[in-house]
């Protein structure tokens, strides 16, 4: 991110960042958690929601399968998706409604509300929420939405000077997230 920062490309900064920030979240979200509830959040996040993308892949690799036109591809991806058995087994374990409600309190923003009322001597992540705004931009520009293309546009028909200032505070927001980050303190 330091490289990017230093050749000033911003925005693909941000992308990188939303990796980092995902990746810390989720191990401060199991870190965090009393000892009896830990190791049920590293069973979820190990074991059981592998088993929900397992059936989510499944059903893309087998889509891809019928919608590939080369036989030897529609062969591949259709061996890589689930067997029957074990397919029945997990879709009879993991109903959707079971599976939606597993994925939305491992999504980012669940784990952030819950992350926001960590509030103790030793620790207060009461201002986590802080990161939701990057978090969002960063979204927009991975999956370069009408949202980005707007952002960029906006930035590049700005008056000079006010793009100037534009871009100092997106380094300096991103610079000081990097900062942290380094020091162990995002």
């Amino acid at each position: 991110m330091n490289i990017l920062l230093q050749n000033w490309m911003l925005w693909d900064s941000d992308i990188l960042f939303r990796s980092a920030l995902e990746c810390a979240t989720r191990l401060v979200f199991v870190s965090v958690a009393p000892p009896h509830e830990r190791s049920v959040r590293i069973a979820e996040y190990t074991h059981l929601l592998m088993e929900v993308e397992n059936i989510e892949r499944s059903d893309k690799l087998r889509t891809a399968a019928r919608n590939s036109a080369d036989p030897a591809t529609a062969m591949l991806l259709g061996g890589a998706a689930l067997d029957p058995e074990t397919e029945a087994e997990l879709r009879a374990r993991w109903p959707g409604s079971k599976r939606r409600v597993l994925k939305q309190q491992w999504s980012f923003s669940e784990i952030v509300r819950a992350l926001e009322k960590v509030d103790d001597v030793k620790l207060n992540l009461t201002a986590y929420g802080s990161l939701l705004h990057s978090y969002s931009l960063s979204s927009h520009l991975i999956h370069a939405d009408q949202t980005a293309i707007t952002l960029m546009f906006d930035r590049e028909t700005r008056e000079p000077e006010e793009r100037i200032l534009q871009e100092n505070a997106h380094f300096a927001r991103l610079a000081c997230r990097a900062a942290a980050r380094e020091r162990g303190s995002l």
